[in-house]
Parts: structure tokens; C-alpha cells; sequence
């Protein structure tokens, strides 16, 4: 079923529940990509509560039993949801896309207008498949992974090598820098993502960055977002507001 943006109801299939304040999603099931497209049922546990509520997302399947875990803390107050941790035992099932949409579902229902993460530099073209970009300062990191764009030896990315040695070279302000730099990486990544294997996407960067997927983007790209829940059979749905 599908739902609009700030709904407050409960619907076939998940059901939103309201704890401290914060509407959070009853145990419903998601389809992971393995071979045999297995069920996967979804818990959100609430862990402890200071000034912030945070909560366990876990992933459970008959067989395999605990097969993903996810710590998130929601700051309602300050209007966004930090990932702390994402973990899985299993690869390539499709279980951190899961957890994503799961993310973006809480942030939607809660009214939360940016989910925040702190990613290895391995898992950015991931977080950078799902929406998210690179927010990190020019002397927290930003700096080195321009450096790493500007030696890229891909024939097909070189025009970006020479954007990031003008980047490195000009006497902008870091507040400046930071700005061109997360934009250059953002788009050095989409274009990466579109013509290299997954093994060299690992590796595209050396430095861990921070990032963030603003609620606007998902609301604007609802389609790809839809059209994921309905691959990993979750029923939620993103119309227009």
C-alpha cells in the first residue's frame, strides 16, 4: 500500500507505533537477494534513551537466523537520524539497501529532514547508490580523497583529474574547497559507480568521509526510492506531499 508523505496512520502490511514521541515500525518482513530470494523478518528495538531515542534494526531469516544489525539515534529535536553502525553477515544480499529504505521510512514518518552517516571510505559509492553525499570539511579528509581523484587512471573519469588539481592548487578558503570538493567527489562517484566494477569501487577513495541524505531528495526522487521498496518487497510507498 502505498502512503502519503507525513502520514500518521497505521497500514496493511507495517504498522507505526509511537514510543517517547518517536513513531517507529512494528516487525514486518523484506525479500533479500539471495538465491532462493528468502524472507528476511525486520525488528526495531529500542536499545536506551538519554536525550535522543536509539534503536536496534535487526534482520533476522528462519534459517540463517540473525543475518544484519543496524544502531541508529533519532534527534527529533535537531530534526535529523544519525546511522551509527551497519553490519551484516552476509554479502550481496541486498540487507544495507534494506536497511536505507528503512532509514528513509523513519526519517519520512517522524518528519526528520536528513539522515547522517559516517562511511568507510569502501562503502561511499554504496551510500552514494542510495542518495546519499559526501559532507565532509576540506581538512577532515576531503583534501586527501581530492588528491586520490586527481591520480585516477581511469581513461574513462580522467576529466575529473584535472578538475581536482585545479581544486588542490587554487588559494580558495577551506569553507570554499569544501564545498567544490564534496561536489566533485559526489560526481566523480555517480560516474564511477557507472562503468567500474565493485572491486575497484572499493577502492576509488582512502579516506572515510562523512554524508547525508536530505528528506527533499528522497521526496524528489521518490520513483528509484518506490521502486526499491517494491524490489525488497517492503510495503511502504512515497507519493507526493
Amino acid at each position: 500500500m502505498r502512503i502519503n508523505f507525513n502520514s500518521q496512520t497505521s497500514f496493511e502490511g507495517i504498522y507505526i507505533k509511537n514510543k517517547n514521541g518517536v513513531k517507529i515500525f512494528d516487525d514486518f518482513t523484506c525479500r533479500a537477494k539471495d538465491e532462493n530470494y528468502s524472507m528476511h523478518t525486520v525488528t526495531i528495538a529500542e536499545r536506551e534513551r538519554h536525550n535522543h531515542n536509539n534503536y536496534n534494526i535487526n534482520f533476522e531469516n528462519e534459517e540463517l537466523g540473525l543475518t544484519a544489525t543496524q544502531h541508529v539515534a533519532l534527534y527529533p529535536k535537531s530534526d535529523y537520524l544519525f546511522i551509527d553502525t551497519m553490519d551484516s553477515n552476509y554479502q550481496n544480499f541486498g540487507l544495507g539497501t534494506c536497511m536505507h529504505l528503512i532509514n528513509i521510512m523513519e526519517m519520512l514518518e517522524n518528519n526528520i529532514n536528513k539522515i547522517d552517516l559516517h562511511s568507510t571510505f569502501s562503502a561511499i559509492p554504496f551510500h552514494t547508490r542510495l542518495g546519499f553525499q559526501p559532507t565532509n570539511k576540506w581538512d577532515e579528509g576531503l583534501s586527501v580523497n581530492i588528491e586520490k581523484i586527481k591520480n585516477n587512471d581511469y581513461p574513462e573519469l580522467k576529466s575529473y583529474s584535472e578538475s581536482a588539481k585545479q581544486l588542490l592548487a587554487a588559494k580558495f578558503s577551506y569553507p570554499s574547497k569544501t564545498i567544490l570538493g564534496n561536489k566533485l567527489m559526489y560526481n566523480y562517484t555517480i560516474d564511477a559507480i557507472k562503468i567500474l566494477p565493485r572491486e575497484e569501487l572499493e577502492n576509488l577513495f582512502s579516506r572515510a568521509t562523512h554524508m547525508r541524505l536530505k528528506s527533499e531528495d528522497v521526496i524528489k526522487n521518490r520513483e528509484f526510492y518506490n521502486e526499491l521498496f517494491q524490489k525488497y518487497n517492503i510495503d511502504y510507498g512515497i507519493d507526493e506531499q
